[in-house]
């Protein structure tokens, strides 16, 4: 899998977290990246501190998530 850098965006409509499934408002800040893996690519958005939760929980490595199964600002 290949993964594009974060990038710090403000959201233009409303999106929703893919960590927390909580809603990114218009006008919020969120984190965006895009992944490919054999064929198939996706864009990821988060809150900002479920993004730190995670980065935070894997000590800087590579990680993974459930997709909307976590409690917002968490890696749990």
């Amino acid at each position: 899998m290949i993964c594009t850098d974060t990038e710090n965006v403000k959201a233009r409509k409303g999106h929703k977290c893919q960590s927390c499934g909580e809603p990114i408002n218009a006008g919020e800040q969120y984190k965006r990246w895009a992944c490919f893996d054999g064929g198939s690519a996706s864009t990821i958005k988060m809150h900002p501190e479920c993004y730190e939760a995670h980065d935070k929980d894997s000590d800087g490595g590579a990680w993974e998530f459930t997709l909307y199964g976590h409690p917002r600002g968490s890696a749990e």
